[in-house]
């Protein structure tokens, strides 16, 4: 009798022990399940999203569609104020008077934008985003004109950190005030450009340095080798020489092409002194 109250005392041990256990295994998948619900509806709020497979449209870059060269002189967003303010250039090449076109905008994640004209020229905009949401992903910015039977909408993308240049503050200009900050964004690219030709030319220098110590070392081989020896070196000492060649040919062209960089900038700095003087 004893023996069949201490099994059954056992029994309900190793019983009330299981049923703790399966408890806590319980438990332990419930909270991973509902961490990971918390997750997958929260990612948007703190993940960073890959918009790798998404061209953004670089600054100064220049869209070409349905005889249209559609140019991103800036795009500018004032966080606090919920704002952007897009610039741009338009060259109808199709000289057809259809130069008026229709705006829209859409971020990747909140869906539609309100987008407002505040000048519309002949070859230059400037567009407002206005009521934008609190957190900005990518923004499809699209021109369509419906007059165009075959018109394929124009689309142009930013990213903040990308393309964006964040601002304190977005006023709406003059139309003389716009078409300076238009022709200062042609200044800042240039000077950018010829920062990067700068670069290539100190690059190539450093270069030709390196080839001449090369040339140098390898033909002062060529007096202890023999004829099969000097011929593989007289052909590595002309591809080194070659490669000298197109280094400074490659210099000689950046400088030329920053000269041309100069020139332009002192001719944008005298029309924005044109178009100041005229608004007085």
């Amino acid at each position: 009798m004893s023996n069949a109250r201490a099994n059954a005392a056992v029994y309900d041990q190793r019983r009330r022990k299981l049923k703790k256990r399966n408890k806590r295994y319980f438990q332990r998948i419930m909270i991973a399940l509902i961490a990971f619900y918390a997750i997958c509806l929260t990612s948007k709020m703190w993940l960073k999203n890959n918009y790798k497979n998404i061209d953004i449209t670089p600054i100064g870059s220049v869209v070409s569609q349905n005889n249209r060269e559609v140019t991103l002189i800036s795009w500018s967003y004032c966080r606090d104020e919920r704002k952007m303010e897009v610039l741009l250039g338009i060259s109808n090449t199709a000289y057809d008077g259809n130069d008026t076109y229709e705006w829209s905008a859409e971020d990747k994640d909140a869906g539609s934008l309100k987008v407002t004209p505040i000048i519309e020229e002949r070859n230059f905009v400037v567009l407002q985003l206005t009521d934008l949401p609190s957190r900005i992903t990518v923004i499809s910015l699209r021109m369509d004109q419906s007059k165009i039977q075959d018109f394929e909408t124009i689309r142009l993308y930013a990213a903040p950190d990308r393309n964006m240049k964040s601002v304190t503050d977005i006023k709406v200009k003059s139309k003389e005030e716009y078409q300076i900050q238009q022709i200062q964004s042609e200044i800042e690219l240039a000077n950018e450009t010829i920062s990067d030709l700068e670069e290539e030319i100190r690059k190539n220098k450093s270069t030709i340095r390196n080839l001449n110590t090369a040339i140098k070392d390898a033909e002062s081989d060529l007096q202890y080798q023999t004829s099969s020896e000097m011929e593989s070196t007289n052909q590595k000492i002309s591809t080194l020489r070659s490669q000298k060649k197109n280094a400074n040919e490659a210099i000689d062209t950046a400088k030329k092409k920053i000269q041309e960089l100069n020139e332009k900038i002192e001719n944008l700095n005298k029309e924005i002194d044109s178009i100041s003087s005229s608004g007085r």
